[in-house]
């Protein structure tokens, strides 16, 4: 069995765990803006706008609509993350880390935007004077696909930051009128898609696994409000969240409180001690299994990331991420980080067992 291999799991004991238990989730590493509402694009205008300081994420993913109207002509759009200086002397933005894709498929945009975000660590700097504007973002999105970027900036001051559509070819400096702010999308059954600031991007966790106590997990992203695929009634437990797991944001646009559910855009650090209290030899495999749905994203475990070979199916598939051997008496982490990927289901598993 290699790693990042896909295999099945609803024949085996893997597919009915039972929960770890942590005390605690907890948040940090600066700020994170996310822009996924409305999800999709249909004109030029602001898609969300705040400002901040220090450190901070943005997470865009939005597929452009723009004509699909009756009647309506389908046209191609920029979808722009445009940082503005707004105060009298020059600053210093660095971009940390970033990663950017286009896709017609909207899952496959959120898994190629993670995978880069993962790999990408150069960071580099710019300097932005009084009133000027930078941006990131593309300039090129036909209609039907979807733009997803993922970027960590700081700065040595405060700066505004827009997500903004415009036309092709439209230059934001030269626009005669202000853009227009986009209005919340709620859909039919009240649920809707997230746009806020919120006080954390990290989340860290630690727990406690013992070597050949059959087959446990931690899982990740659920929505306690959401409509994800539930276990059977004997796994209830599993719908809870942990604490700590999604403190409250911020929307600047709508002015109110919001979360966001999943924590797209959020990197969990989790860290899985295997204490191994046993006589006999055990290997303990660690899995990953969404459960909401299909789920294609990058893992990253120690220094490698890992990238499935495909879409990895909800309940009954499951990707390798690491495994480990260890004697009586032993100790041994094994580490995983996760960024929920745009377009991907959730909430998912982390799973240790034995692979017997």
């Amino acid at each position: 069995m290699q790693i990042a291999e896909i295999i099945t799991i609803d024949d085996s004991a893997a597919a009915y765990p039972r929960p770890l238990y942590t005390t605690r989730l907890m948040s940090g590493g600066g700020k994170l803006i996310v822009s996924n509402n409305p999800e999709e694009v249909n004109g030029q205008g602001i898609l969300y706008q705040d400002r901040v300081e220090g450190s901070w994420r943005v997470c865009v993913h939005h597929q452009n609509k723009t004509g699909s109207e009756t009647g309506g002509i389908r046209q191609p759009i920029q979808l722009l993350i445009t940082l503005t200086n707004p105060e009298e002397w020059k600053k210093t933005i660095t971009v940390e880390r970033s990663g950017a894709a286009v896709h017609a498929d909207p899952q496959r945009a959120g898994y190629e935007a993670v995978q880069q975000f993962l790999h990408n660590k150069l960071p580099c700097r710019q300097d932005i004077a009084p009133a000027q504007s930078l941006s990131w973002g593309v300039n090129q999105l036909n209609y039907g696909d979807t733009f997803a970027g993922v970027y960590d900036f700081s700065a040595d001051g405060e700066l505004e930051v827009s997500v903004v559509a415009l036309f092709a070819g439209v230059r934001c400096d030269l626009l005669t009128a202000p853009l227009k702010q986009f209005r919340r999308h709620d859909n039919p059954d009240g649920t809707r898609t997230v746009r806020g600031t919120f006080p954390y991007r990290e989340l860290y966790g630690h727990f406690v696994y013992y070597a050949g106590s059959g087959w446990r997990g931690a899982q990740l992203g659920n929505n306690p409000y959401g409509g994800y695929l539930r276990d059977p009634w004997w796994d209830w437990t599993w719908s809870q969240v942990y604490k700590g797991e999604y403190p409250a944001g911020w929307n600047a646009l709508d002015r109110e409180t919001v979360y966001n559910w999943g924590n797209y855009g959020v990197v969990y650090h989790l860290n899985f001690r295997i204490e191994h209290r046993v006589r006999q030899p055990q290997s303990t495999w660690m899995l990953f299994n969404p459960r909401g749905g299909t789920y294609y994203g990058p893992v990253e475990t120690g220094n490698t990331v890992l990238c499935p070979p495909g879409p990895v199916s909800p309940l009954t598939e499951a990707m390798l991420v690491n495994h480990a051997e260890t004697q009586a008496g032993a100790r041994e982490n094994l580490t995983v980080s996760v960024m929920p990927a745009g377009g991907s289901s959730l909430p998912v598993r982390i799973l240790l067992g034995n692979p017997q």
